[in-house]
């Protein structure tokens, strides 16, 4: 670990010194120069943020109610996509409704539970998406068209990704 290149350099490549601190008003200044990407720790201590700034930077780590809504927004359109798959033919009513239940446990535990188990979330969530690929699979296979499965899916692993996040 020891052969790592010096990033903070006494002089950049022309040759020429670094530039002299601007005067502050604790009298502690750190000069950095070359790349530090966002919420980056130069010396000691640590970098905790909701919401990291800079020019024409913006990195928001919070999980605030825009991606709450986002999720059930999301929630929404999934739960409209496999009723659509099932009326179109592309999923068997049985997966349907199975894909359903799964759905509204999901919603259920988000409604009643202060703190829904995250665990359990994503399982129902990937059980979903299980249910959702290996039917656009089969369906592909045998020939069928897949208009509507191959919207859900993405939608699906989408819900995860963002339960894994903000839950």
């Amino acid at each position: 670990m020891d052969n790592k290149p010096d990033s903070n350099n006494s002089s950049d490549s022309s040759g020429s010194p670094p530039p002299s601190p601007p005067p502050s008003v604790g009298g502690n200044s750190i000069i950095i120069q070359g790349s530090v990407g966002p919420g980056a720790n130069v010396g000691s201590g640590s970098v905790r943020s909701d919401q990291i700034a800079g020019h024409d930077l913006i990195n928001i780590g919070a999980t605030g109610g825009e991606e709450q809504q986002h999720f059930a927004d999301k929630m929404r359109e999934l739960r409209d996509l496999i009723t659509e798959a099932r009326s179109a033919g592309e999923l068997d009513a049985k997966l349907a409704d199975e894909a359903l239940a799964n759905l509204d446990e999901v919603a259920q535990a988000l409604t009643t539970e202060a703190k829904p188990e995250k665990k359990r979330l994503l399982s129902k969530l990937a059980y979903i998406g299980d249910i959702l690929d290996t039917a656009a699979d089969l369906l592909e296979a045998s020939g069928g068209a897949t208009r509507v499965l191959v919207r859900a899916v993405p939608i699906a692993a989408l819900l995860i990704k963002i339960a894994s996040r903000i839950f």
